[in-house]
């Protein structure tokens, strides 16, 4: 099953009655983690954290890590704490660890939406809370995002529908001049309502390729 566009909000709603019904029944991360030593170094490290000592909440997370590096929940608690701080690039890197380790991990990709939704990447924000979905329907967070995902883009696909403005060539224009953010956010609205519109996937794989090679080069422009 694929979330996208085509699957009406009602239809995800059902559906997400009936798997929270069964996830509820679900391990969190915290029960799934068995080692105590992990834990106890995750809530200290929090315990810091809520006291605005980060650099202390740091060295717990890694004590959480070095116990065991493949430790799910203290991967994504570790992650959790450098969005909250805003160290979005950190963060990421925590939740691609994750999924490293196990890619059907929901959470991660929810985690990962919602960084990107605060970068204003649409596009990526889209795609991960679709991915959450698609491995458990019945995960609250990234429910809640499909749903605020749905308002927030459905307008803005029919207002372009009414106003006979085409999002696909709105998305060129973007291109054109080099503005990739908001050509690959039109093309992830296109692509959401109209999956089977290959122009508008092979311009978003063309374009977020141009996109990450000038983030990349402004990267090593830094060196």
């Amino acid at each position: 099953m694929k979330i996208d566009g085509t699957m009406p909000l009602g239809q995800i709603k059902r559906l997400h009655e009936e798997a929270r019904a069964l996830s509820s029944k679900t391990e969190k991360f915290e029960d799934m983690e068995t080692n105590e030593s992990i834990k106890e170094a995750v809530r200290k490290a929090w315990g810091y954290f809520n006291a605005g000592d980060f650099e202390k909440a740091e060295e717990y997370f890694g004590n959480a890590i070095k116990i065991n590096p493949r430790s799910l929940f203290a991967l994504l608690e570790y992650g959790t704490a450098y969005g909250f701080k805003g160290k979005f690039k950190m963060a990421i890197e925590k939740y691609e660890e994750v999924l490293k380790i196990d890619r059907k991990c929901a959470d991660a990709y929810c985690n990962l939406g919602e960084i990107y939704r605060q970068l204003g990447r649409m596009d990526m924000y889209i795609k991960n809370i679709v991915e959450a979905l698609d491995i458990n329907i019945g995960h609250e967070l990234a429910y809640e995002a499909i749903v605020e995902i749905y308002v927030d883009i459905f307008k803005i696909y029919t207002d372009a529908f009414c106003y006979h403005t085409n999002l696909l060539e709105q998305a060129k224009i973007c291109a054109n001049n080099s503005k990739f953010v908001e050509c690959l956010n039109f093309l992830a609205i296109v692509i959401f309502f109209e999956p089977e519109n290959n122009s508008a996937h092979d311009l978003y794989k063309t374009v977020s390729n141009s996109y990450e090679r000038e983030i990349m080069g402004k990267l090593e422009g830094r060196k």
